[in-house]
């Protein structure tokens, strides 16, 4: 029996209950009629209420099992990452600064410039966008310009790094 007809049947017993003959005005159903029937509603509604919860409980641990498993792939990705940097640190040592070409791989650095903002204000509206979020881009080569005609850029300075690139 569904849900929705175990409501119906108890809708049926409620009116069981009050239902009274009209010519006599005696109650249409004995009380060991309605107590025979609501018993057999009665058992339905529980077994359904006990599916229903079991049904829930089986969702939950599908929950908390999809949490962890987020968890652990996010645990393992973190994992693989730090494994992933000290490899490349490995490599860095490894060519001590040197350029190399392998029969697979072909060894080699670059060099990265990135901008680093020191004081928001100080820099100019027009390399800004709402509010004073800077546009890195258009500052590294409102920078690079400056650096090139001699000139300062207040609030950020450029910083360079080597990168090693495997190709």
């Amino acid at each position: 029996m569904t849900s929705y007809e175990i409501i119906e049947q108890l809708k049926i017993v409620a009116e069981m209950k009050v239902s009274v003959n009209d010519e006599t005005g005696e109650f249409t159903y004995t009380s060991e009629q309605i107590e025979a029937y609501e018993k057999s509603i009665f058992a339905s509604r529980e077994q359904k209420l006990n599916a229903i919860q079991d049904y829930k409980l089986t969702l939950n641990d599908s929950i908390v099992r999809f949490k962890e498993k987020k968890a652990m792939q996010d645990l393992n990705i973190k994992r693989t990452q730090k494994k992933q940097d000290y490899l490349k640190g490995l490599q860095i040592d490894l060519l001590g600064g040197d350029k190399l070409k392998t029969d697979e791989f072909n060894f080699y650095y670059t060099t990265c410039k990135k901008v680093n903002i020191l004081d928001i204000d100080l820099i100019e509206d027009k390399y800004c966008k709402f509010e004073k979020v800077a546009i890195l881009k258009d500052i590294k080569e409102a920078m690079e310009l400056a650096i090139k005609n001699k000139e300062s850029f207040f609030g950020a300075e450029l910083l360079e790094s080597k990168s090693l690139v495997v190709k």
